[in-house]
């Protein structure tokens, strides 16, 4: 268990590292515990990006990911050859890390959990929100690992932008590298998704070896293309319909933001050998799969779901 933690602080320290570009503040204790009532380690992230050339699945075959980018929404405008409105780095991130005490600090990290992180004075929950979101409160406990994402600047929002060119299939007498000349078929090509990204808390247990993601997002413009069935759509991730309807409005710049929400629990499965557990507790809000077509033909229409829930427990193992 020490051993993991130490990973995920070095991981969340080098995260930006090897092929990205970025600016980090760290903040002392004194700085953090003003902040936010305790001492802890705090990254701030500007001016980010990531690009990679090529991703590489090996089993028999390959599954080979092509030129793939995050950064700012103006990341994915300009690759929609839309009007840039937002820039093209991830800026506005800032990244805590703090190991718990005792129980009156386990109780100043639990203070700042999920939703309530939200502080900005101008963001103001729409009265139309209704439901309870699927959020499940985890209980922080003495020499648990808790790392936290959230906005820098709480009068703006972060927002993001990622592209991948194409997911292919290779065979196995290729080599990695090769996937951008010599790959078959073609499962996925043009994925742009913009959007933002809301609070998210990871919280690892210290004592059970169980990891809790915590997380909102809402994807404002994403768009593929499934080349191998000839179908390409546009979609949209939210949480703006139904019985279940979690949206903010920015009362100064009249923007509004709506989150779809996930959480799960990962961690080694007692019963396989050597397998990942995953239960996600919650995966909820509304999707909007619009401008659909196959082959050459015009759009055959537009799929609204709402109030999605779902719930599930997966077992993951090598074969």
């Amino acid at each position: 268990m020490k051993n993991m933690k130490k990973i995920i602080l070095t991981l969340a320290i080098t995260a930006i590292s090897n092929g990205a570009n970025a600016e980090l503040k760290a903040l002392d204790d004194s700085t953090m515990s003003q902040m936010t009532g305790q001492a802890g380690l705090t990254i701030e992230i500007n001016n980010a990006n990531i690009s990679i050339g090529e991703i590489a699945y090996k089993d028999g075959g390959y599954i080979f990911m092509g030129e793939t980018g995050l950064g700012g929404a103006g990341l994915a405008q300009t690759k929609n050859g839309q009007a840039v409105t937002h820039g093209m780095m991830l800026d506005n991130i800032k990244l805590t890390v703090d190991v718990a005490g005792d129980a009156s600090d386990s109780a100043a990290l639990q203070s700042a959990w999920g939703l309530n992180k939200l502080n900005n004075p101008n963001l103001i929950a729409s009265v139309n929100n209704q439901g309870t979101h699927g959020e499940t409160a985890v209980s922080i406990k003495d020499g648990d690992l808790v790392v936290g994402i959230d906005a820098i600047d709480q009068s703006e929002l972060i927002d993001f932008g990622a592209y991948t060119d194409r997911v292919s299939l290779g065979a196995s007498t290729l080599q990695a590298g090769d996937g951008a000349s010599n790959s078959g078929t073609t499962l996925m090509s043009d994925v742009v998704i913009s959007g933002y990204v809301g609070p998210i808390d990871i919280v690892i247990d210290g004592s059970s070896n169980n990891l809790n993601i915590n997380s909102y997002l809402e994807v404002t413009n994403g768009k593929a293309t499934m080349d191998f069935i000839g179908t390409s759509f546009d979609f949209k991730i939210h949480n703006r319909r139904g019985n279940d309807v979690l949206v903010y409005d920015n009362s100064a710049t009249g923007e509004s933001v709506s989150f779809f929400h996930a959480q799960m629990d990962i961690g080694a499965n007692p019963s396989i050998n050597k397998g990942l557990m995953v239960n996600i507790t919650d995966a909820s809000g509304d999707m909007d799969l619009t401008n659909i077509t196959f082959g050459s033909t015009p759009t055959i229409g537009d799929v609204y779901i709402t109030d999605l829930s779902l719930q599930a427990n997966l077992d993951i193992y090598g074969h």
